[in-house]
C-alpha cells in the first residue's frame, strides 16, 4: 500500500470521528479506528501520513514520511536497548531495596495501576464487540397479541371462576366506596375481641383483599393501556427483551467508558507535563511509555464508545418501531375483551363486601366484649355499618373536614339510599306507568318508584339501585316479558320479587321466579297491596 501525506483538518473526541486535508485539498473522513500512532492524539494541523483501502482511510500514522519513519523505528530501536539495560539496572536496583525497605516503587506502582486498568478494560471491550455483533436484524415476535392476551385472560377467568359462588349473595355493597371504613370497622371490632374473627370471616376477608388487588392492577391497565400493553404483550416477546437489557447494559458501558475516558484524559494532560519537566533520560523514557499506554487506551475507549452508541441509537429505534407495530392493535383488542370481565369482577368484589360486613356484623352482635364497649360509650344504636358511620360522622362537620372524611360522608348517604326500597315499573303504556309509579310511591317514603316504557332504559336504571320488585307487563314496547327477565337476569344479579301482569303461560323461567301474577288494567289498589306484601316480607 502506498502512503499518502495529509493534516488532521478537524477532530471530534466525543465520537472519534475527524477529516484530513490531503496535499491536492481533498477531504477524507477518518475513524480513530485507523490511528495508529499511541504516542500522541488526533490535533488540528497534525501532519500525518495515511493509507487508502476501497478509497477509504485505512490507517494512519503520525509522520511525515518514509525517511521520518525508519528515523523513528531506528530511534525506538536505540531506546529500546538502552531502555533494557537501564531496565536491567533499575530491576536489580529494586530487588536489592526491595530487601531493604520491603516497599514497592513509585514506578512499579503506577504500572501495576495501568495494567488494571487495561485488564478491565480489555474485558469491558471484548464484551461490548460480542453485542455489537449481534441482533443487526428488526426484532422477531415471540407471541403474537391473541395469544398474549388469552394467556393474560385465561389466568384471570379463572380466579373468577373460583368465586362464582359470590353471586348468589342476595346483597351489593360498592367496594370503591366502603373499603377505607370497612377495613377501619374490621380492625377496630377484632382490637377490641378478637374471637370474632371465626373461620369464614378469614376466608371471606382473605378473598376480599385478593381480588381487590386483582382488580386494582386490572382497572389500571384499562385506564393506562401502556401498562397493559407492557404486562401483558411486550413481556412475552423474548427478543424485545434480550434487545432492551442489552440496552440498559450499553448505556451502563457507556457512562463507565465515558468516565473512564475522563480520568485518562486527565491522566494524559498530567503525564505530558511530568515528560516536560524530566530531565533525566532514563525516567523520561519511562515517562514516555507510560503515555503510550495511555493513549492506546483511550483511543481503544474512544473507538469503542463510537461504537456503543450507534449500537444504542440502532436498539432504541428497534424497540420503538416494534412497539408502534403492535400497540394500536393490542389497545383496541384489550378494550373489547377487559369490557367483559370488568363487569363480573366489580360484582364479585362487592358481593365480598356486603357479605364480609354483614357476616362480621353478625358475629360482633354475639360478642359480649363488643357490646360492653358500645355501651360505656353510652351508644346506643342498631349494631351495623351505617349506624357505626353515623356515630364517628356524628362528631365531624361535614362542611369543615378533609377529604378522607368526605368520602366516608358519601359512604354513609350511599348506604342511606341502599336501605330504601327500589320498585321498578314497566309497561307498554305510558299512562298505566306512570299511574303505577304515583299510587304505590306515596304509600311510604321509604320507597322509590321508577316507571320506564323503555326496556333499555329500565336496565340501565337497574345497573345502578338493588331493586327488590319488578312490575311488568307480559307483552312490552319491543320485547316481550320473558325475553326481557331473562336479559335482566344475565347482566343484573340481584334477584328482585316480580309481578307480572297478564298471562305467564307463556314465560318458561329458568334462572328467576314469577312471584305472582295478575290480570291487566287491575286495579291500583290490588296492585298497592301485591307490592306492600312483598315489601313486608
Amino acid at each position: 500500500m502506498h502512503s499518502n501525506s495529509a493534516k488532521i483538518l478537524f477532530y471530534n473526541e466525543q465520537n472519534g470521528t475527524g477529516i484530513l486535508i490531503t496535499q491536492n485539498s481533498e477531504k477524507l473522513p477518518f475513524s480513530i479506528e485507523a490511528w495508529n500512532c499511541y504516542e500522541t492524539m488526533p490535533v488540528l494541523g497534525l501532519s500525518i501520513s495515511y493509507e487508502l483501502t476501497d478509497k477509504k482511510v485505512s490507517s494512519i500514522h503520525c509522520f511525515k514520511s518514509e525517511e521520518d519513519k525508519e528515523d523513528k523505528e531506528d530511534k525506538e530501536d536505540k531506546e529500546d536497548k538502552e531502555d533494557k539495560e537501564d531496565k536491567e539496572d533499575k530491576e536489580d536496583k529494586e530487588d536489592k531495596e526491595d530487601k531493604e525497605d520491603k516497599k514497592p516503587s513509585p514506578s512499579l506502582c503506577k504500572n501495576k495501576k495501568l495494567a488494571k486498568i487495561g485488564d478491565e478494560l480489555n474485558s469491558l471491550l471484548q464484551s461490548s464487540s460480542n453485542e455489537i455483533n449481534t441482533l443487526n436484524t428488526k426484532i422477531a415476535l415471540s407471541m403474537d397479541i391473541a395469544e398474549t392476551m388469552h394467556s393474560y385472560f385465561e389466568k384471570l377467568k379463572k380466579e373468577l371462576q373460583k368465586r362464582e359462588g359470590y353471586k348468589k349473595v342476595n346483597g351489593r355493597m360498592d367496594y370503591s366506596l366502603a373499603k377505607r371504613f370497612l377495613w377501619t370497622t374490621f380492625n377496630n371490632l377484632v382490637d377490641i375481641d378478637s374471637n370474632i374473627v371465626t373461620l369464614r370471616i378469614s376466608s371471606i376477608s382473605s378473598d376480599l383483599k385478593f381480588v381487590s388487588t386483582l382488580k386494582e392492577s386490572f382497572d389500571k391497565k384499562i385506564k393506562y393501556p401502556m401498562s397493559a400493553f407492557e404486562d401483558i404483550f411486550l413481556t412475552s416477546q423474548e427478543e424485545y427483551i434480550h434487545v432492551k437489557e442489552m440496552t440498559q447494559e450499553i448505556t451502563q458501558r457507556l457512562s463507565l467508558l465515558k468516565n473512564k475516558e475522563e480520568k485518562l484524559s486527565l491522566a494524559k494532560e498530567k503525564k505530558k507535563k511530568e515528560i516536560e519537566r524530566q530531565t533525566d533520560t532514563a525516567k523520561k523514557q519511562e515517562l514516555t511509555k507510560e503515555l503510550k499506554v495511555i493513549n492506546g487506551t483511550y483511543v481503544d475507549i474512544i473507538h469503542m464508545m463510537a461504537k456503543l452508541q450507534e449500537l444504542h441509537q440502532q436498539n432504541t429505534k428497534k424497540l420503538y418501531e416494534f412497539e408502534e407495530t403492535y400497540k394500536e392493535s393490542f389497545y383496541k383488542k384489550f378494550q373489547t375483551e377487559a369490557k367483559q370481565h370488568q363487569k363480573n369482577m366489580t360484582d364479585i368484589l362487592n358481593a365480598q363486601t356486603y357479605l364480609l360486613d354483614s357476616v362480621l356484623w353478625k358475629e360482633a352482635k354475639t360478642s359480649q366484649a363488643i357490646l360492653d364497649h358500645f355501651k360505656s360509650l353510652s351508644i346506643d344504636i342498631e349494631l351495623n355499618t351505617k349506624t357505626y358511620l353515623k356515630y364517628y360522622l356524628s362528631t365531624l362537620d361535614e362542611s369543615k373536614t378533609s377529604e378522607e372524611a368526605k368520602e366516608l360522608f358519601n359512604f354513609y348517604n350511599y348506604l342511606v339510599e341502599q336501605e330504601k326500597n327500589y320498585v321498578l315499573i314497566l309497561t307498554s303504556s305510558t299512562q298505566d306507568a306512570l299511574e303505577y309509579s304515583h299510587f304505590i310511591q306515596n304509600t311510604s317514603k321509604n320507597l322509590c318508584v321508577k316507571a320506564f316504557t323503555s326496556e333499555l332504559e329500565s336496565i340501565k336504571w337497574a345497573t345502578r339501585y338493588r331493586v327488590k320488585i319488578i312490575v311488568l307487563e307480559d307483552m312490552l314496547s319491543t320485547t316481550n316479558a320473558q325475553k326481557y327477565l331473562d336479559y335482566y337476569h344475565s347482566n343484573i344479579f340481584s334477584k328482585p320479587k316480580i309481578i307480572l301482569l297478564g298471562d305467564s303461560r307463556n314465560i318458561h323461567p329458568q334462572n328467576y321466579t314469577i312471584h305472582k301474577t295478575l290480570p291487566k288494567n287491575i286495579s291500583t289498589k290490588i296492585l298497592i297491596e301485591s307490592v306492600n306484601q312483598f315489601l313486608t316480607a
